[in-house]
């Protein structure tokens, strides 16, 4: 990593993120991030590797912990990626938002996931043939946090916020084009989304708690306690 880290700054003098692989043991973060702190390097990548912010809670805990000791927390950036919104409940078709919930670990930027399901070769061949050509999205609800399945259009105009985004209906329809549905999922998600950080940082910049607000998000109201623990054991090192 040492000599990474020197080719990069002989070739460049740009900032690095020091990454941070979710799968570390927890005591080894420390000794990772004070290797980076000792190269100038203070802001973070956090790789979800695919999984969601609760099998990795130690481990972001033990990040947070070590940057306040270094109290870096001023200039550090904390950017998470790889995360997962996680799994459907059993004769469910919402999954809870526990993507946009890393937000209140601590990170400042939710990048993309790019870690893609692996099915056994049988297994993918007999899901794509039997999506085809058939409306088969799953599009961000801000109003409770949960990401709806839709198969058909006429569902989605229920919830669509169609006064809040120039994305039309038709975008999603993959009979037209494929692949533009897909792109418009993404990019329809990834936009209410970012108005949901923006109200967020409206009512941090009027020193407004955010948490009553988040709490009438329904899908993901049941996890709002253990983040109070989580925050309260860290005010407790400040």
């Amino acid at each position: 990593m040492q000599k990474c880290i020197d080719s990069i700054n002989r070739l460049n003098n740009k900032p690095i993120l020091g990454i941070i692989p979710g799968t570390i043991p927890s005591p080894l973060v420390g000794f990772l991030i004070d290797f980076y702190y000792k190269n100038d390097i203070t802001s973070f990548a956090f790789d979800f590797q695919g999984r969601i912010h609760k099998n990795y809670e130690v481990q972001i805990r033990a990040m947070i912990t070590k940057i306040l000791e270094l109290d870096i927390s001023n200039e550090s950036f904390l950017y998470s990626c790889n995360t997962q919104r996680g799994k459907v409940s059993k004769g469910s078709t919402i999954i809870k938002g526990n993507d946009i919930a890393v937000y209140n670990y601590g990170f400042d930027v939710m990048g993309d996931s790019h870690v893609k399901s692996k099915w056994p070769p049988d297994v993918a061949r007999k899901l794509n043939e039997r999506a085809g050509n058939d409306l088969n999205i799953r599009l961000f609800n801000s109003d409770d946090y949960g990401h709806y399945k839709f198969s058909d259009l006429d569902a989605i105009k229920k919830m669509y916020p169609f006064n809040e985004t120039a994305i039309t209906l038709d975008c999603f329809d993959p009979a037209i084009i494929k692949q533009r549905a897909t792109d418009s999922q993404k990019l329809f998600n990834t936009e209410r989304v970012g108005l949901e950080l923006m109200k967020y940082k409206h009512m941090l910049n009027r020193s407004e708690s955010t948490y009553e607000y988040i709490n009438t998000k329904e899908q993901i109201r049941d996890s709002l306690d253990k983040f109070r623990v989580y925050r309260s054991n860290l005010d407790k090192l400040l």
